[in-house]
């Protein structure tokens, strides 16, 4: 990997009043996630740049009810090249990621950004084996499912099928990791 590369994660500043720099660094990144094969400790450092600028950006997106595909793109990215196992990630960084899908679920304008976090969802849930979550974890991960997911099932059926379908494969995916 290019020291360039490491040199633009660690100096970009991204902030959802900038949309389009936060669609060039996706862009920049997806280049370098389909040609290099990290390190973990190269991954590490990913995760922690990605957390501290990419992440707030792309909630505060979210949170302004944006109506494009920028959020949903970023999930796909981290579903389709990102390692979440906790043999990568420190501290809080797997929740954070977490936060973000359950973010963009909750928020989200449109079901594809719903139907987007909740694959990142089951797709980090599968690369983790098991999930030590604290008191206030727990809360908020028996909210997701019992208000968010449950939600979803007894108000919109006829609605937005492809959005009931990835809420009952996404409960069936967090049945394992349930207290």
């Amino acid at each position: 990997m290019s020291i360039d590369f490491f040199t633009l994660l660690d100096s970009t500043s991204l902030s959802a009043d900038d949309p389009d720099r936060i669609r060039s660094f996706l862009k920049t990144l997806e280049d370098q996630f389909d040609a290099v094969k990290f390190t973990d400790a190269e991954w590490r450092f990913i995760h922690e740049k990605i957390i501290s600028k990419a992440i707030p950006a792309l909630i505060d997106h979210i949170t302004r009810k944006q109506k494009d595909n920028l959020v949903k793109d970023w999930l796909e990215l981290f579903r389709k090249h990102v390692p979440f196992q906790s043999t990568i990630l420190i501290g809080d960084q797997w929740f954070k990621y977490h936060n973000l899908a359950t973010t963009a679920f909750h928020l989200g304008v449109a079901n594809n950004l719903r139907v987007s976090g909740l694959e990142l969802i089951q797709m980090m849930y599968a690369q983790r084996k098991r999930i030590n979550l604290d008191e206030a974890e727990t809360k908020k991960f028996n909210d997701f499912v019992k208000i968010g997911l449950c939600g979803v099932l007894t108000s919109s059926s006829r609605s937005s099928p492809s959005l009931v379908q990835i809420v009952n494969s996404t409960l069936g995916h967090l049945c394992k990791f349930s207290n």
